[in-house]
């Protein structure tokens, strides 16, 4: 074999080894973040909800929203600060936008992270202290919807609700 054979015959065992060991690894792409860059929590006589970051979801297919609109993950920790029970469900979130329009959460099935979901839902549905639940609630927005706030408000048990909000950012 001659020598130009040899070093073309070198370079692609490497190439080869490394797609197959580029292969083999699980590489997970997270979503595009535009993610809160200070704390942000709010408290209140029951709970404390913390935004642990924002992120526009990628989707494709059938699960995608429209054209005209993005789909954004809120990763939130929500911990009981006393021993009522506080619901950890994405029904009880919302956004609000600089129009001051209302958006309701994304009620859907679980689905895997490249389908359309930015990762793992709001879980435990009943948190304990010490023992936060964590997780995505995501949103479908007009793509223009800019000053994002979090709005949570869950139902608490012979208590007047309490919601709390989160500017989120642009």
């Amino acid at each position: 074999m001659s020598r130009r054979a040899r070093t073309f015959a070198n370079a692609a065992f490497v190439v080869a080894g490394l797609a197959a060991t580029l292969g083999c690894q699980r590489v997970e792409r997270r979503a595009e973040s535009t993610a809160p860059a200070a704390e942000r929590l709010a408290t209140t006589a029951h709970y404390t909800l913390r935004v642990l970051g924002v992120e526009t979801c990628r989707t494709s297919g059938a699960r995608a929203p429209s054209d005209t609109s993005r789909r954004i993950g809120v990763n939130l920790s929500l911990e009981p600060t006393t021993d009522v029970q506080v619901p950890a469900n994405a029904y009880y979130a919302r956004l609000l936008d600089e129009q001051r329009q209302v958006h309701e959460a994304t009620l859907s099935l679980p689905v895997k992270r490249n389908e359309g979901s930015c990762g793992e839902p709001l879980a435990p549905a009943l948190p304990q202290r010490g023992h936060p639940a964590r997780g995505y609630v995501v949103f479908d927005v007009p793509r223009n919807s800019r000053q994002l706030t979090l709005l949570y408000a869950p139902e608490l048990v012979d208590l007047p609700k309490e919601e709390v909000s989160i500017a989120l950012g642009p």
